[in-house]
């Protein structure tokens, strides 16, 4: 049987064939001048901040620019019949994108420049070289000058730094003395040059007054000034930094210290000191004469002070030792008050140790556990929500302890004299002295006697919490 003749397909009028359309080309042009942008930034070419600020204020370019890219493609289309390049759903997306995110970013500059830095870098944890790196041009650059300036006698020293360390030692002459170490942050070489000579500290005279000043102009750019001041050893002096570390080490003379944030350090120092601080660590050594803290600070040490301590504000952690006329304490959760530390004290937020307190104490505090041990004289406390053990010797004072939801432990002197009055409630009383006696009635427990000869009262009130009375 014959195959089928197969019939050829009719001819086709190109003139029905429809040419294909045409990719644009501003997607690879975006993807380039992106890239081109942040090879600037690696190279460092181009400061971050300069790419933002030119972003900010001329993206709108790139709508222009994109018109302009679909002007020509739509006449080239024409010219060579081809069906010229549509958005389409992408570049709806990316028009969506590029509005919101110009938007934004414009939003943002709008609000910058209406910030003041400096005072915004000390109200946030960023170190001065993440802030410069990120709200300046972002280049580092180190000056070193000195000033020389005439003291006289009996005068005293004033300094204020907006950013940067201020150290005072004694100098060898009557005279002062400044070395300076600056730090600026800039893009060029000459623009760092002009902000560091702008950048010297003001030295003015008045009376007995040396005041000298180191702080931004309106017009000045970012910069760090640490400043190392020698002056004559029993010259008294007053110290101000916005951000840095402030140190006195060798002075006969009075010393006032204020720090936003940063530490502050007095050693070897023969006169009354006054520091506030709101942010950073104090460390006081070898201070003959009374010393006052106020503020907020990290972490505090005072050890060997021949006169008083007094602190107010919060803090993390407080560590003393041999403090002559002791101490007075108050924050926001205790209140702490006695004579004499001739051992050590540790406290935490949760925690306070003590060894060798001299009385009259008196502690009121809240959730905190109070370990006080070999403690003389008499002893005031009021406790909540934590344990309280208290070591007493000889010659023992009145104690007087109230506490709510925690363990008393009393070490006490077995052949000590005293008298006890406890009584706790919907909680027990141990005792290892046969003289008290115990009874237990309506969810009360009570402990009374009269130990050896009797004397000092040892008063004991505790709430849902056992008392523990033991010998030494």
């Amino acid at each position: 049987m014959a195959s089928p003749t197969q019939m050829p397909p009719p001819p086709v009028n190109p003139q029905w064939v429809r040419p294909p359309r045409r990719r644009s080309i501003f997607g690879p042009i975006i993807l380039i001048t992106i890239g081109v942008l942040f090879l600037l930034v690696n190279i460092g070419k181009v400061s971050p901040r300069a790419l933002f600020v030119t972003f900010a204020q001329w993206w709108p370019a790139l709508l222009i620019l994109w018109g302009v890219v679909k002007l020509f493609e739509y006449m080239q289309a024409k010219r060579d019949g081809y069906p010229p390049p549509g958005i389409g759903a992408g570049g709806i997306v990316l028009l969506i994108f590029i509005l919101l995110f110009g938007s934004a970013i414009s939003a943002t500059h709008r609000v910058a420049d209406k910030v003041d830095w400096n005072n915004f870098g000390d109200h946030v944890q960023l170190g001065d070289e993440d802030f410069n790196s990120i709200f300046t041009d972002g280049k580092k650059f180190e000056f070193s000058d000195t000033v020389d300036h005439a003291f006289p006698a009996n005068a005293s020293l004033k300094v204020a730094v907006d950013r940067g360390d201020i150290k005072i030692s004694p100098s060898s002459d009557d005279k002062l003395h400044i070395a300076l170490h600056k730090v600026v942050y800039s893009e060029n070489d000459l623009d760092a040059k002009k902000i560091s000579d702008n950048a010297m500290p003001v030295i003015t005279v008045v009376d007995n007054l040396i005041n000298v000043e180191a702080l931004p102009r309106s017009d000045s750019k970012p910069s760090i000034i640490n400043m190392e001041i020698f002056v004559p050893r029993k010259a008294a002096v007053d110290l101000m930094t916005l951000r840095g570390a402030l140190s006195v080490i060798g002075r006969d003379g009075d010393i006032k210290a204020h720090n936003s944030r940063g530490d502050v350090t007095l050693e070897d120092v023969t006169g009354n000191t006054d520091v506030h601080l709101r942010s950073g660590d104090f460390r006081g050594q070898n201070i003959k004469g009374d010393v006052n803290l106020e503020g907020r600070m990290n972490n505090a040490s005072v050890s060997d002070v021949t006169g008083r301590l007094s602190m107010q504000g919060d803090y993390d952690e407080i560590q003393l030792s041999k403090i002559a006329k002791g101490l007075r304490f108050n924050s926001t959760r205790t209140d702490l008050d006695f004579p004499r530390l001739d051992g050590s004290l540790n406290m935490t937020r949760g925690d306070l140790r003590a060894d060798g307190v001299f009385g009259p104490v008196r502690l009121t505090t809240k959730n905190k556990d109070i370990n006080l041990d070999n403690v003389t004289g008499d002893v005031h406390l009021e406790n909540t929500n934590a344990a309280v053990e208290l070591s007493a010797k000889a010659p023992l004072g009145n104690i007087d302890i109230s506490n709510h939801r925690g363990e008393v432990t009393l070490v006490l002197p077995g052949n000590g004299n005293f008298t006890v009055d406890a009584a706790s409630q919907r909680g027990e009383i141990s005792s290892d002295f046969e003289q008290l006696k115990q009874t237990d009635e309506n969810h009360e427990a009570k402990a009374t006697g009269t130990i050896n000869k009797g004397g000092p009262r040892i008063q004991v009130r505790n709430d849902n919490g056992t008392i523990n009375f033991r010998k030494q």
